[in-house]
């Protein structure tokens, strides 16, 4: 996100206000929210991110696998299969899982986001690709999708 601003700033300049720098903002602190409402009580559960350092409940760092990333780099099932040991069923339930939640959030901002903007923009062409890679690594026809941005 930071890239696609223009300032190539995360946050914008209303938190010039509150002291804190692009680096030392977390919305999964009191950064984001205190600053607009006092009262008002914030619980990282309901927001749809990841914290850039996860935690679970008792502190310890939560770590994550990568499926999503390496495919998109590897652009290859079997190596997927061969560096983590799981079966193709499994690979290609998560890739599958993960393109699809991509499909959706694409969708999503076609349908309430503005046509140019940048971010909507992005999202679309990630999804497509990711889409697309999914479908010849499992030699797959792509599906003919109707969304938002086909009837635009």
């Amino acid at each position: 996100m930071r890239l696609n601003d223009p300032n190539k700033r995360f946050q914008g300049d209303v938190f010039s206000l509150t002291g804190y720098t692009d680096s030392s903002v977390s919305m999964f602190s009191s950064s984001i929210v205190h600053p607009f409402h006092d009262c008002l009580l914030f619980d990282e559960s309901f927001i749809p991110a990841r914290s850039p350092n996860p935690v679970d409940h008792r502190g310890r760092k939560v770590y994550l696998n990568a499926y999503a990333v390496d495919f998109w780099r590897l652009e290859s099932k079997k190596a997927l299969e061969r560096d983590n040991g799981i079966s193709e069923n499994r690979v290609w339930s998560l890739i599958h899982s993960f393109s699809a939640t991509l499909l959706k959030i694409k969708d999503a901002l076609l349908a309430i986001g503005r046509s140019k903007d940048p971010f909507v923009e992005l999202m679309v062409e990630l999804a497509n690709e990711y889409d697309k890679k999914f479908c010849v690594a499992f030699s797959m026809k792509q599906k003919n999708r109707v969304s938002i941005e086909a009837v635009e």
